[in-house]
């Protein structure tokens, strides 16, 4: 296991959780703190530490109309450079865009399961709310690998 290609890279990384009491400007605030440490290359924020039952969407295949369960995490503009996770199509997201709010990335597993490559710049709903999907990035291990 020590050498399993997980899809990012692990080393040197450190995880934080935010406390209950820690507002997310004020998380916001500590992560621009900390990238202006000479030892901290970046940071990256994650609403989920990783993927659980508890936090997926339900999406349709655009040319079979089968019903798909896909998981997600909510991150920042900064966690996939941070983490290593490469794009392989489209863009990351951009802290310059406000329209970005309102953006997803997927996996190549997602891509395959909601219509192949077509799917960029579609549009879904979740939670009452419009997303436009604007990149995919490689499939990456979320789980322990224990």
């Amino acid at each position: 296991m020590k050498n399993a290609n997980v899809g990012y890279t692990y080393e040197n990384i450190v995880t934080l959780k935010r406390p209950d009491n820690v507002g997310v400007n004020d998380w916001e605030n500590l992560q621009q703190k900390l990238v202006q440490q000479t030892s901290i290359e970046s940071t990256g924020l994650a609403v989920f530490p990783s993927i659980g039952e508890y936090n997926f969407v339900g999406l349709k295949n655009t040319e079979t109309q089968e019903k798909n369960r896909l998981y997600w995490i909510g991150i920042d503009y900064s966690y996939l450079p941070t983490m290593e996770i490469k794009m392989i199509s489209g863009r990351n997201f951009d802290s310059k865009l406000k329209s970005d709010e309102r953006a997803i990335i997927i996996n190549e597993k997602a891509l395959a399961l909601i219509g192949g490559e077509k799917i960029l710049d579609n549009e879904f709903n979740f939670r009452k709310k419009s997303f436009k999907i604007i990149g995919v990035v490689r499939d990456f291990n979320y789980r322990s690998l224990k």
